[in-house]
């Protein structure tokens, strides 16, 4: 029922139908589509305060853990199927990307808490790139 669920729906019924939006449709979206990348450092930076209470650092910790724990035994079932290596390695930097930068925001509007989403967000990068680097080097 969320606009945005609904917008998704509508363009891929759209993209079935080979329905296309006109050109002046398209240069408007794409100046607010431009702003989101924006927008959601925006709110990952207003939501980040490292200030965490001893619980807080324990559940970051147990969510980081567990998240890419997870994800290293799904890259390593990847890493067996008889797959070519270009899909081997494409599925398994997928499997270790960064938390959506959205992810703070909907934890807030969920009622969650927003900081901590923040927080395991902005550290989920540079451990994602780390991660990734190491995937494409076992993949190779």
């Amino acid at each position: 029922t969320t606009p945005t669920f609904l917008t998704y729906i509508l363009l891929i019924v759209l993209s079935l139908l080979h329905i296309s939006l006109p050109s002046m449709v398209l240069e408007v979206t794409a100046l607010a589509g431009g702003a989101n990348g924006f927008l959601a450092m925006l709110s990952i930076g207003i939501l980040f305060d490292i200030r965490l209470p001893k619980t807080g650092a324990k559940d970051l910790f147990l969510l980081l853990i567990t998240r890419y724990g997870l994800k290293f035994c799904m890259a390593f079932c990847v890493f067996l199927l008889p797959l070519p290596a270009a899909v081997k390695q494409g599925l398994m930097v997928v499997l270790v990307a960064p938390i959506a930068s959205s992810a703070p925001l909907l934890t807030e509007n969920a009622g969650a808490d927003g900081q901590l989403s923040a927080i395991a967000n902005s550290i989920s990068i540079p451990l994602s790139i780390v991660a990734m680097s190491f995937m494409l080097s076992i993949s190779g």
